[in-house]
C-alpha cells in the first residue's frame, strides 16, 4: 500500500469533522491500529500472510464503514484512495484481543465497551475466541473517547 506520499509519523491526526458530519482525519488510536495492521501484513511470512492480510482488510471496510472516507484512510496510511477502496470493500470481523493489541489499549478497556453499551455482545468464533464487527470496534473507539488522545 505505498506511494510517494509523505512518511506516515508527520501526518495530522486532530478529529477536525468536515460540514457533512464525516471525520476529515483518522484518530490517533485508529491511525495507530490502522498502521500496526499494515505492519504486521506487510512483516507476515508463510501461513500468517493471509490471516494478517484479512485483518488490514477487515480493519479498513469496518473504518470505511464506521464512515470514514476513502481519501482520509488513503491519507493516514500513505497510499492511494483506489488502494483503500479496493482492500476496505467489506466489514469483517476482529477479535476483542487482537483489537486491543492493534489500537494499543488494555483489553479491560475493550471489554468495558459492552458493559457500556458501546458493543453489542460479543460473537463467539469456532476457536473460542471473542470477535466483534470492525465497524462495531471502531465506532466504538470513537465514543468511548479512547480515540481522541
Amino acid at each position: 500500500m505505498g506511494s510517494d506520499a509523505e512518511p506516515l509519523p508527520s501526518l495530522p491526526m486532530s478529529r477536525v469533522r468536515s460540514a457533512t458530519g464525516r471525520p476529515e482525519e483518522v484518530p490517533p488510536v485508529l491511525a495507530t491500529a490502522l498502521r500496526r495492521a499494515l505492519a504486521a501484513e506487510s512483516s507476515a511470512r508463510g501461513e500468517h500472510r493471509v490471516p494478517a492480510f484479512r485483518l488490514t482488510r477487515s480493519l479498513l471496510g469496518g473504518a470505511r464503514a464506521a464512515g470514514f472516507p476513502t481519501a482520509v484512510l488513503a491519507h493516514c496510511l500513505g497510499t492511494t484512495v483506489q488502494s483503500v477502496r479496493t482492500r476496505g470493500g467489506s466489514d469483517g470481523w476482529i477479535a476483542a484481543t487482537t483489537f486491543a493489541d492493534l489500537a494499543g489499549l488494555p483489553i479491560e478497556v475493550v471489554r468495558a465497551w459492552t458493559a457500556d453499551g458501546l458493543l453489542a455482545p460479543q460473537t463467539v468464533d469456532v476457536l473460542g475466541t471473542d470477535c466483534f464487527p470492525a465497524s462495531d470496534l471502531v465506532r466504538a473507539l470513537i465514543r468511548s473517547g479512547a480515540g481522541s488522545s
